[in-house]
């Protein structure tokens, strides 16, 4: 058995997301209305 939850009209935060996946998510749950906030650190060097 499955349950579907309605996310329409909601935020949801990703913390440490890879850049991929970060996309794969996005289309995923944009598309019926839900507000994504994504945070990426990079550890990169100068």
């Amino acid at each position: 058995m499955s349950t579907k939850h309605e996310l329409n009209a909601k935020v949801i935060l990703i913390d440490e997301c890879a850049k991929n996946l970060g996309v794969l998510i996005n289309k995923i749950l944009t598309s019926d209305g839900t507000k994504i906030i994504f945070h990426y650190n990079s550890h990169s060097t100068i």
